[in-house]
């Protein structure tokens, strides 16, 4: 009871908590954006996927509903994010490509 679960779809987020998923609103310059990973850290929902054909990297922020993102990353689609629980992140993406940010940003 209480957990929140979160979940992508190709044009969309959604979190449950106790209940039904619900969707979250995206911001408007990432609604034609094509979602293709999520990962969850501490306090942040990562998403990575696609904007007009370059990489694209979102930070959620559930407790404030804030979020920052990152279009434009050379390499194609980003298709899978991680990171090891200290503000780093790893992204893989189309082609090979593998990212390496150090605070996630």
């Amino acid at each position: 009871p209480g957990a929140c679960a979160f979940m992508i779809t190709a044009s969309a987020l959604y979190s449950a908590t106790d209940g039904a998923p619900q969707p979250v609103a995206l911001p408007p310059a990432l609604q034609a954006a094509e979602l293709l990973g999520l990962f969850v850290d501490g306090d942040s929902v990562w998403l990575v996927g696609t904007l007009a054909g370059q990489g694209l990297l979102a930070r959620y922020q559930p407790q404030t509903a804030a979020w920052s993102y990152r279009a434009g990353l050379r390499g194609g689609a980003l298709r899978a994010a991680w990171g090891p629980g200290d503000g780093s992140l790893w992204l893989a993406g189309d082609s090979g490509s593998v990212l390496y940010l150090p605070n996630g940003s």
